[in-house]
């Protein structure tokens, strides 16, 4: 398999990607007290990130969900308007946790960048959770929102009035309950708080701005072994995923001896359809919020239908698609791509698992000059650890590609925590800028929800655990270099 010939090295490639004035110029700053090398050009924050591209691609297209389709515009108007209500109504200020638990609707992203513009913490609740670790994740993160759909809504619904007294609980969809538009004690209607408010459309400008080392985003772990543990992310930690993603799509053209293409708004839009729930890193840190400032639209399915993706990639002109290994084993064997129809579809993305050997090259045969991108990370990692893509991945199908500049890799054995030469299996071990503060309000010790999460992160029995006093995050992941 491996006889591609870079046209330049891999350190070739970074030195010409972050040369001084470059966009993915580096720089060094300090982090819990420890020097970190991150990208100089990031944008500060989340706030900032969507006025900018919400504003800029305010024409284009930006969620489709079966019949419905809203531009960036709309998405920014709605969530502005959803921000002011918040703050002027319910009293959300920044730092509050705003929980979210919903299938993949339009409203998931009018949510998240809603609490994006206060400087609320998004709180990502997994909506295939039952009943007991949902109560959990609800009672440990103390929400001030909690926004469910339908299907939520009417599980939970009994189990509202125990988690918090200062919680209040919106659904959206009404029209999806059953019957449509019932009422359910305990839960007001977003659609119809927001029809009544009629404040200041700009209230959330009141909130200060966040910084880059602010709170951002709490996640979930999968709770497999146990009860999920909230992860927390800052905000330079989620963006600079995107920055990541930039890094290693522009080093496969450097590598391919190509120049890096430069953008122009003339350009075709690109049209991404999700595989992975948002509630996940891959579907919002990687991909949601990874695509905006591209101007790219993101097309959404209620669930995972092989059937229906296939119609979409004809119909909705889908460029790239992103997964695990089985969801892009199905669009390889949709019926346009099997037939050999002429598409769209030139990227796949994918992780959470191993890839078989043969998805890469069976994805360049069936899609003839596509690129096939390989990650790993997790959710402490804010998504990408390490990442490759096009002729390296297809050459070297087994491996999960390399580290972006900012983050750095070594293998370890699992007893003594001594570095292990390439080729040797051991524990990976990630450390920079992107990684977790740590995990929020962990129960193994005690601590009253008024401590700072600065306490927390430096204290929390887990977080001390998982990471190690030079900043190395322990994965409990095997591999080898």
């Amino acid at each position: 398999m491996a006889t591609f010939k870079p046209a330049r090295s891999l350190e070739e490639c970074q030195k010409l990607l972050t040369a001084p004035g470059s966009l993915l110029e580096l720089d060094t700053v300090v982090i819990n007290g420890r020097k970190t090398t991150v990208w100089k050009n990031l944008w500060p924050n989340l706030r900032a990130y969507w006025m900018l591209y919400g504003k800029t691609w305010s024409a284009r297209e930006y969620v489709v969900f079966e019949n419905e389709r809203y531009t960036y515009g709309q998405m920014f108007e709605k969530s502005s308007k959803l921000a002011s209500m918040l703050r002027e109504v319910y009293g959300v200020r920044k730092g509050d946790r705003v929980a979210i638990m919903m299938r993949n609707f339009p409203e998931y992203m009018l949510c998240f960048w809603a609490a994006c513009l206060l400087g609320a913490v998004p709180t990502l609740l997994n909506s295939l959770l039952p009943i007991k670790p949902t109560k959990y994740c609800i009672r440990l993160t103390d929400p001030k929102i909690l926004i469910l759909d339908p299907e939520r809504a009417e599980t939970l619904a009994s189990h509202i009035p125990s988690l918090s007294s200062r919680l209040t609980t919106f659904v959206i969809r009404d029209h999806e309950l059953h019957p449509p538009n019932k009422s359910i004690r305990g839960i007001v209607s977003l659609q119809k708080a927001l029809e009544k408010y009629d404040g200041p459309l700009d209230a959330w400008q009141l909130e200060p701005e966040c910084t880059p080392e602010d709170d951002a985003a709490l996640y979930f772990t999968s709770g497999t072994t146990g009860l999920p543990k909230g992860v927390l992310e800052s905000q330079r930690g989620v963006l600079s995923n995107t920055f990541d993603s930039i890094y290693h799509t522009f080093r496969a053209f450097l590598r391919r001896g190509e120049a890096i293409p430069v953008p122009s708004p003339t350009d075709e839009q690109k049209v991404h359809l999700l595989g992975v729930p948002l509630f996940h890193v891959t579907g919002l840190t990687s991909l949601a919020v990874g695509i905006t400032f591209q101007g790219t639209k993101l097309v959404l399915v209620r669930k995972w239908d092989p059937e229906q993706v296939g119609r979409l990639i004809v119909e909705e002109g889908i460029h790239a698609t992103t997964g695990v290994p089985s969801t892009l084993l199905d669009v390889l064997d949709s019926a346009p791509i099997k037939s050999g129809k002429k598409t769209k579809l030139e990227y796949l993305g994918g992780g959470g698992a191993a890839f078989p050997s043969m998805l890469a090259p069976e994805a360049v045969r069936r899609l003839p000059g596509s690129t096939v991108t390989q990650g790993y990370g997790l959710t402490e990692t804010n998504a990408i650890a390490v990442s490759f893509s096009g002729e390296d991945f297809v050459a070297r199908p087994s491996s999960t590609g390399l580290p972006p500049p900012v983050t750095e890799i070594k293998i370890v054995t699992t007893d003594t925590g001594k570095k292990l030469p390439a080729g040797e299996i051991g524990e990976i071990l990630i450390r920079g800028a992107k990684l977790m503060k740590g995990y929020w309000n962990d129960p193994g010790e005690s601590f009253p929800r008024s401590r700072s999460i600065e306490d927390l992160t430096q204290a929390a029995e887990a977080t001390r655990k998982a990471i190690t006093k030079d900043g190395w995050f322990k994965s409990g992941d095997l591999g080898y270099v």
